[in-house]
């Protein structure tokens, strides 16, 4: 029982209540609106898209520190994106990537 509780002690200054909203309308090679639900104690994140199909997220450098309070969206660039389903966004801490705050939906990304 201590055990669990010491976990769950290290864990919740990771917790956070950001929400990463689904994105509706996807094209690969153009730009797409993320948006998000943050609460007033939610940190800067980084954002990251993954795919089923990748091996690793892939970094958008121009959103490595997005501070949650400034704005309730952002748009990114998708143009090294190949059209494809099983497409998810992440939030992660700004300093320690492994750290993952929210993940959205899975969305499909269709052709132009």
């Amino acid at each position: 029982m201590f055990f669990k509780l010491s976990l769950l002690g290290c864990l919740l200054p990771y917790a956070t209540s950001l929400i990463l909203n689904t994105p509706t309308s996807a094209v690969a090679g153009e730009s797409m609106v993320v948006s998000w639900v943050a609460a007033p104690d939610d940190p800067n994140f980084a954002l990251l898209v993954n795919n089923e199909g990748f091996s690793s997220p892939v970094f958008l450098p121009d959103d490595a520190d997005i501070d949650p309070h400034a704005s309730t969206e952002i748009t990114v660039s998708l143009v090294d994106f190949p059209a494809r389903s099983g497409y998810f966004l992440e939030a992660r801490n700004t300093t320690d990537l492994g750290i993952i705050y929210a993940e959205s939906a899975q969305f499909t990304m269709t052709s132009p």
